[in-house]
């Protein structure tokens, strides 16, 4: 996909004061920025013959596997990433490999995976950067051998804020900068256009230079970005899951599955597992 498929809904704002200039930039995408997807058939067959002229049962296996992935930029601070990969066995379709595709029928499903990745960095201002993340990862597996599906959900939300104290006193006070290296040189040869262009501009202000806060600029500036971070991330498993998982589940929106298990499970229902790490 092209990088100027967005428009500026708040274009017209551009003539209005000056703290307002970034509304006006602001880019609402309306198209997916990749979109991929892809599928692969393979068909396997084994079987194994002794010396003594005894041959083995055939194994077959006639698989398909499928991807998709979406890439989508909604604006210039918010994006998010869904891939999609889904493992199947056709083995019914044993010599009709046409039929499949004609009826566009992915056979036994044995394994799908899905995973949803998003992420928020507002330029809010200069001297704070905030960053938030927020992943989630789904997995269902089927091995026909018992009643069920096996599911896992991985969930995180981390959030980041880098401060740099130096840019926030610059707020209130910024010291004059000095370039008095090369001053004569520069006077000399600029001299006759500075004449002429005298008329026309007005001589600059020169920033008043407060000592104790300049020495204030100076100790602060070499204080180091400060970064404040946190992080959660909850694991959950079930086990002989019978039923539709629901989509809130998979992405973390709902806390429970709401479907029974099957009575082949025993007391092994799944895991729980939360944590959170701030530093």
């Amino acid at each position: 996909m092209g990088r100027d498929n967005y428009i500026k809904p708040f274009s017209w704002t551009k003539n209005w004061p000056s703290f307002t200039n970034s509304l006006s930039d602001f880019q609402l995408y309306y198209a997916p920025a990749a979109f991929r997807t892809s599928f692969n058939i393979s068909e396997k067959l084994n079987w194994n013959k002794t010396r003594t002229g005894t041959r083995s049962p055939d194994s077959y296996n006639f698989g398909l596997d499928r991807s998709l992935n979406l890439d989508y930029k909604l604006t210039s601070s918010l994006s998010s990433k869904y891939s999609w990969t889904a493992q199947s066995k056709l083995n019914d379709y044993r010599g009709y490999a046409w039929m499949a595709l004609r009826d566009l029928d992915p056979g036994t499903v044995t394994q799908t995976t899905e995973g949803l990745n998003t992420s928020f960095n507002p330029s809010l201002m200069k001297w704070l950067k905030p960053s938030f993340n927020y992943s989630a990862n789904y997995r269902w597996n089927d091995d026909l051998s018992r009643e069920g599906q096996n599911i896992s959900t991985q969930l995180r939300f981390g959030s980041n804020f880098s401060l740099t104290p130096v840019q926030l006193f610059e707020f209130l006070y910024k010291p004059p900068s000095k370039s008095t290296g090369g001053r004569k040189t520069a006077r000399s040869r600029s001299r006759n256009r500075d004449q002429n262009s005298t008329k026309k501009n007005k001589p600059s202000k020169e920033k008043k230079d407060i000592k104790p806060l300049t020495f204030l600029h100076s100790i602060i500036g070499k204080i180091n970005p400060i970064s404040l971070s946190y992080t959660e991330t909850l694991n959950r498993t079930g086990n002989q899951i019978i039923g539709t998982v629901p989509l809130g589940y998979k992405f973390g929106w709902v806390p429970e599955h709401g479907l029974r298990h099957s009575d082949e499970v025993g007391t092994n229902k799944g895991n729980w597992d939360h944590k959170r790490d701030g530093s």
